[in-house]
């Protein structure tokens, strides 16, 4: 896909380890799914509590970008299987741009997500002539 502007139909290592990379991630973050959910459920015992992870936006977000990988695999593998197989070759392109599509719009999520994580906050600067306590 790097350079010729389509996705193979046989999916090469690189994108195979990305997935496996994205179910690994994808594990992770159903570990905080559970793990939020009942430190919230053990304070007021409400159903609803369970779901807490979806009302951080972060949190959100990480799951949109990993789910999305996860449906474009699901699509490669299909495609590669012959188990979805459009009619035609036109058609079967088309799914593969969309799949290309996909992978673009996921790359700008993780990477607006990864330096949202690495910005750092600033320090309080102090004037010259006091110390930090």
């Amino acid at each position: 896909m790097w350079r010729e502007g389509h996705l193979p139909k046989e999916p090469p290592v690189e994108e195979v380890i990305f997935w496996l990379w994205t179910c690994g991630l994808l594990s992770i973050e159903f570990q905080q799914v559970t793990r939020l959910g009942n430190n919230k459920y053990q304070t007021t015992r409400s159903f609803w509590d369970y779901f807490d992870y979806f009302t951080y936006p972060r949190q959100c977000t990480d799951f949109f970008s990993f789910s999305t990988v996860l449906v474009v695999a699901s699509v490669r593998v299909a495609i590669w299987s012959d188990t979805y197989l459009p009619e035609d070759e036109v058609s079967q392109r088309a799914v593969q741009l969309r799949c290309g599509y996909v992978y673009a719009i996921t790359s700008v999520v993780f990477f607006l997500r990864f330096t949202a994580v690495l910005v750092a906050r600033r320090r309080p600067q102090t004037p010259p002539n006091q110390t930090i306590a």
